[in-house]
């Protein structure tokens, strides 16, 4: 349990969990009268960060054992960790802008998703390359456009090969199940002298967004 909310507190993935029973330690060791094990405690990965930068880094996650056998409880001993901030974030696999003839700009909505998987809100930044063609010529890196929107090309911002801030903040995850994503909006043009079929590379890169 992260300590801001003690051991009394009920379940909840993002600060507090509780096992029960021998399957979560293993014997290691020991004679006589003592006994060593090695104990699991998985957690969630959108559990809260304690670590320095964090929302509760005065704080620490502490794991409390009591263990029991046939003549009933022992004392509990408890142990502290710090929680590391998760910076993470999942894209969709690809750009494709379809067909596009040279001199035009793609048409409608090309979108590519971008999802929160860490533990604490997040931001990210834009990067890429230009586009080369299998036939020839290439698609000069700023004539692909993007937005958080809908939006008509040469209204969207150029993509650069310089990191850019999309400014697009999305909040932690509070359980499995949750989506906390946002959609990023594409259009290209293709210029004359291009022909064949030109891919590239686009780079998605997390950063904190607190």
């Amino acid at each position: 349990y992260r300590s801001g909310v003690g051991a009394g507190a009920g379940d909840d993935n993002d600060n507090h969990y509780t096992l029960t029973g021998d399957s979560q330690c293993v014997p290691s060791g020991g004679s006589g009268n003592t006994e060593t094990y090695t104990c699991t405690f998985p957690v969630y990965f959108y559990a809260e960060p304690t670590d320095a930068g964090s929302t509760y880094e005065a704080q620490n996650w502490a794991c409390e054992v009591t263990p029991s056998d046939s003549g009933g409880a022992g004392t509990a001993n408890t142990d502290t960790i710090e929680m590391d901030t998760l910076l993470s974030l999942g894209v969709s696999t690809s750009i494709s802008f379809g067909l596009v003839s040279v001199g035009q700009n793609s048409i409608g909505d090309i979108i590519s998703t971008v999802s929160n998987t860490g533990n604490i809100a997040i931001d990210f930044r834009l990067s890429g390359g230009a586009l080369t063609c299998s036939g020839r010529g290439s698609v000069a890196v700023g004539s692909q456009e993007y937005s958080l929107s809908s939006f008509a090309y040469n209204s969207g911002t150029d993509l650069s090969t310089s990191p850019a801030d999309v400014n697009a903040t999305l909040p932690k995850p509070d359980s499995v199940a949750s989506s906390i994503s946002d959609e990023t909006y594409w259009q290209v043009s293709i210029p004359t002298g291009s022909e064949g079929s030109c891919t590239g590379t686009t780079t998605f890169t997390v950063i904190s967004g607190l």
